[in-house]
């Protein structure tokens, strides 16, 4: 009778274990990341290529664990399931997420962002401006560029190792005779290409010859570009393959160990006219900047110079129509954790204050994957040995646009060693 019961009991159990079981193989299921590489194309604009980088990761833990690699850098990792390492937010290198135990019946998921410094290199930066040259910006484009000697001392008072460089809003045709109308004594211009009057200087270094003026002529891009302007499309296309492998006019000026910056001066908003979100605009531009991040990068960070205290339209802009209101770049920048400034004034001092920022995170700063959350979950350690959150000799979280800063005894242990940044998302 007993052995009875007791067989009853398992056969029970059993059952009961297959039903949790078949329930959690499809919870975790439909919290698989997707792996979809490439981009949503623009009716005349088709910003693509997403490969590159040395990332690649799998998801495994769920009972029946699924190895799957995905395209691009090495940032970011998978959310929901126990371990993951796919391609995500720009910013920190070598990310990993791993689920850990949970709270109140929610899963705690931990992410994990590696920042290899090496010993005693120039900390690098690469500014890559987008400026509208559509019909109202002639005097925005003089402010930029009589600005410029102010905004590059930051960079060579603090030694960095530097490229700059210029493109348009403009990305409506590939036709040279196109772009040799809009766009003429450019060399090689077209949507995306590094802009410059020099042959030998696609894009400006420390080490470039007459640097500032030649900055000022390049940054007078003219006002005959399209009306449609699209710094963030533009920005992709300065990424594609085809711009940036060997050969590509863009060739070089991104480097995988640099802090990625990008700049748009514009008086109007991005345009899209082929049903894409502004928040999957930027999520293709944050994972194209992603891949080429490598171990030794300090992340990537965006300014926007632009029409921010426009008033809003009491109702939407039909497809065409002047948008002065930069709804969409306002809702890129509050996604890209960015600085917004009035392009409406005299900018000149607000250069000023995104090259001291520029500046303070090439050297001493590094961007994070994801945001923590709380962030008292932040765990930093340098070759194993933790950081404290001090001011003074440790770490300082910067929530405006989600970076750890190292400080005093704290930065002096950085040269050679390994940072790992470990929190709850």
């Amino acid at each position: 009778m007993i052995a009875e019961r007791i067989a009853q009991k398992l056969a029970v159990a059993t059952l009961l274990t297959g039903c949790v079981f078949g329930e959690n193989q499809q919870f975790f299921s439909k919290l698989e990341p997707s792996t979809v590489s490439g981009s949503v194309p623009d009716p005349v604009s088709v910003s693509g290529g997403t490969t590159g980088g040395s990332s690649g990761g799998s998801t495994s833990g769920a009972p029946g664990s699924t190895d799957g690699s995905t395209t691009g850098g090495t940032t970011g990792g998978s959310t929901g399931v126990p371990v993951g390492g796919t391609s995500g937010d720009s910013g920190s290198t070598g990310g990993s997420t791993t689920g850990g135990s949970t709270a109140g019946g929610v899963p705690v998921v931990m992410q994990d962002d590696q920042f290899n410094v090496p010993v005693a290199a120039a900390p690098k930066i690469d500014v890559l401006f987008c400026v509208d040259n559509s019909g109202s910006m002639s005097d925005n484009q003089q402010i930029l560029a009589d600005s410029f000697s102010g905004f590059i001392n930051g960079f060579t008072n603090a030694g960095l190792d530097f490229h700059v460089g210029i493109i348009t809003s403009d990305v409506d045709s590939t036709n040279v005779s196109y772009w040799s109308n809009r766009l003429p004594d450019y060399q090689g211009a077209n949507r995306g290409l590094l802009l410059t009057r020099y042959s030998s200087d696609r894009f400006l270094t420390q080490n470039t010859s007459g640097l500032v003026s030649k900055f000022e002529d390049n940054a007078r891009v003219g006002t005959k570009g399209s009306g449609r302007e699209q710094c963030l499309n533009s920005f992709l296309y300065a990424m594609e393959d085809s711009a940036i492998r060997a050969g590509g006019w863009n060739h070089g000026f991104f480097r995988e160990d640099s802090l990625l910056s990008f700049v748009v001066v514009s008086d109007e908003n991005e345009d899209i006219q082929n049903g894409e979100t502004i928040e999957a605009r930027v999520d293709r531009l944050k994972a194209r900047v992603a891949t080429l991040t490598g171990v030794a990068s300090r992340g990537s960070r965006f300014d926007f110079i632009i029409n921010k205290n426009y008033p809003a339209p009491t109702t939407a802009p039909a497809p065409g129509q002047i948008q002065y209101y930069p709804e969409r770049y306002i809702k890129a920048a509050q996604i890209l954790n960015a600085q917004t400034f009035d392009i409406a004034r005299n900018f000149s001092s607000d250069l000023l204050t995104i090259s001291s920022g520029m500046v303070q995170q090439a050297t001493r700063e590094f961007t994070l994957s994801k945001r923590p959350s709380p962030v008292s979950s932040l765990v930093v350690k340098i070759d194993g040995q933790i950081i404290p959150a001090d001011a003074v000799n440790g770490y300082i979280y910067h929530s405006d646009r989600n970076t750890i800063e190292l400080v005093g005894s704290a930065a002096a242990l950085l040269p050679g060693s390994e940072l790992q940044v470990s929190y709850q998302i």
